[in-house]
């Protein structure tokens, strides 16, 4: 998969939740960005992040004026459908500047916890196959990892107001009715429905303990991963970009509306992790990829616009994909090339 390499050497945050709001760079922040920052969390840890003495802090803004262009190093930071940011990041070398998508899992790392989750998720699967759209797709994971996961909290408290909950609904399932009593089957019918509320119960009380902050956060991740395009979610969802493009390993790139042609922080390392996420977009659109295929993308239907996919992939192994778009919005293409194998 491809991996976030940012423009700069990011500092360690010292500081946690409220405490932002008291101390370091928040004070210094224009109202808007105070405002947003205080909305998102994430987005304040990343200004922390920054090396503000270098760059100064970013202005924000809700929509981009056109004479934004003219801007010789912009530091700009605005708001992704989806709940992201874009930060438009001042070229350290001159050339290209950056484009940072700002994302809730940006300032954690999941890694130790993802591997728990993905495996709690497999208990999931009758579940998800009857979903067909990506909102339900989407709830039906949100619901999963609410059962799975919760906000860090007395253990010892917890067990003892599930077990109490879990008593009085036990002596309901498994008394006996009062007409006539109950047969042998029945009774044994309602303690295996007694049982298995036990066994739930118990799994409840071993749910996952993680912050709100990470509960959030692996809620992004898990529907970005399995219900969007990975790391190219927020890209997808940017208005402002119309054309994200990679020509082999490296660096993606796009063009932007305003500041055009720019470098993402997102790279490739090697071609197998390049074939990979070439062979991960097809299937997420249920059409394999061959020499030269058409496909559509009903996910990207948002009336009145719509995107199809094109792959082209050379007997030589040097193939290209694009995103299309035939009316009005931002045309976004995604081109990459593999080893053909």
């Amino acid at each position: 998969m491809p991996e976030l390499i940012l423009p700069f050497e990011a500092r360690k945050i010292e500081l946690e939740g409220e405490d932002l709001l008291d101390a370091g760079l928040y004070p210094l922040l224009s109202k808007e960005l105070k405002e947003v920052s205080r909305a998102y969390m994430f987005l304040l840890e990343y200004l922390h992040m920054l090396p503000v003495e270098e760059i100064g802090i970013p202005n924000y803004y809700e929509k981009l004026p056109r004479n934004l262009s003219d801007e010789k190093h912009p530091n700009i930071i605005y708001p992704v459908d989806g709940g992201t940011f874009t930060h438009i990041y001042p070229s350290p070398t001159g050339d290209r500047n950056v484009f940072i998508s700002v994302e809730p899992t940006l300032t954690l790392n999941m890694d130790k916890v993802m591997p728990k989750i993905e495996e709690r998720l497999l208990d999931y699967t009758k579940e998800f196959a009857h979903n067909v759209t990506d909102d339900e797709k989407t709830r039906s994971f949100i619901k999963a990892l609410e059962e799975i996961c919760e906000v860090k909290h007395d253990k010892a408290l917890a067990v003892s107001a599930r077990s109490g909950n879990l008593l009085d609904g036990g002596n309901q399932l498994v008394t006996p009715g009062t007409k006539g009593g109950d047969s042998k089957l029945a009774l044994l019918k309602k303690k295996a429905i007694g049982l298995r509320e036990i066994l739930f119960a118990r799994e409840a009380v071993e749910k996952i303990q993680l912050s709100q902050k990470e509960i959030d956060a692996i809620k992004y991740l898990i529907v970005r991963e399995k219900v969007g395009v990975g790391l190219l979610e927020p890209l997808v969802h940017d208005f402002y970009v119309e054309d994200i493009s990679c020509s082999g390993l490296g660096t993606i790139f796009i063009e932007h509306k305003i500041f055009k042609s720019v470098k993402t922080a997102i790279s490739f390392a090697n071609m197998d992790e390049l074939d990979d996420f070439a062979m991960r977009l097809s299937e997420r659109m249920k059409r394999p990829v061959t020499y030269t295929v058409r496909l559509w993308m009903p996910r990207y239907q948002m009336a009145p616009e719509s995107i199809s996919y094109m792959a082209r992939m050379s007997p030589d192994g040097e193939p290209t994909s694009r995103f299309e778009e035939p009316w009005e919005s931002p045309q976004v293409s995604w081109r990459f090339a593999g080893s053909g194998q």
